[in-house]
């Protein structure tokens, strides 16, 4: 399997990136996203949109991590999480990952995902493999 940003992975010295606990499934995953679906962060992890974040992570876990591109396993977490890091951020938190949420089926030839339920809020890491364009698989956009 060839991940997306596997280069930038190898660079910084990240093994088992994405870890081997991760698995592939079909389901349906909530993401934050802008209404325009062409956006360039729409599917990008935060370890592009702004590399510098990366000096913020303490550990090789969550570096790996930030390559990976946040979901929600449950729409109502994904809206409560929303509004809980709107607070936080002083509404900031809008302008890097949108303000709507998208509806998207994923598929075992899409990538790979943590444990959908191993966090409360059911939040979980999706390492995209190359050549995929997970744009094609929303099916509904909503505000937020």
């Amino acid at each position: 399997m060839s991940f997306k940003y596997a280069e930038k992975i190898v660079d910084l010295g990240l093994e088992d990136c994405p870890p081997s606990t991760y698995k592939s499934s079909t389901f349906l995953a909530f993401r934050y996203i802008f209404e325009d679906l062409e956006h360039a962060n729409n599917f990008l992890p935060i370890g592009i949109i702004a590399p510098a974040r990366l000096n913020e992570f303490k550990n090789h876990v969550q570096k790996c991590q930030a390559f990976g591109l946040s979901f929600f396993a449950d729409k109502e977490m994904a809206r409560a999480n929303y509004h809980n890091l709107m607070k936080k951020t002083a509404g900031k938190f809008s302008k890097i990952v949108g303000d709507h949420l998208a509806s998207l089926t994923l598929n075992p030839n899409d990538g790979l995902h943590s444990n959908l339920f191993q966090n409360l809020n059911t939040h979980f890491t999706f390492h995209e493999l190359n050549e995929v364009d997970l744009s094609k698989e929303v099916i509904k956009i909503e505000s937020l």
